[in-house]
């Protein structure tokens, strides 16, 4: 007889790896979709990482000097 904790721990997995197989299959049905428009979002989530980058060194930098 199983215990119920080892029931709940698989029923647990299992819904874990479902949502993980969705969440991919919804990624890659988003890529075929619009290759270009996730690339463009790519872009411009790094080039606002870096601005962000910028204005936290400048920052640093303001609050070093005082």
């Amino acid at each position: 007889m199983q215990s119920w904790k080892d029931t709940n721990l698989i029923t647990f997995l299992t819904v874990i790896v479902v949502l993980l197989v969705l969440v991919t299959a919804y990624q890659f049905y988003l890529i075929s979709q619009n290759t270009n428009t996730l690339d463009e979002r790519w872009t411009l989530q790094l080039e606002s990482n870096w601005e962000m980058q910028k204005q936290v060194k400048k920052l640093e930098e303001s609050l070093g000097s005082h």
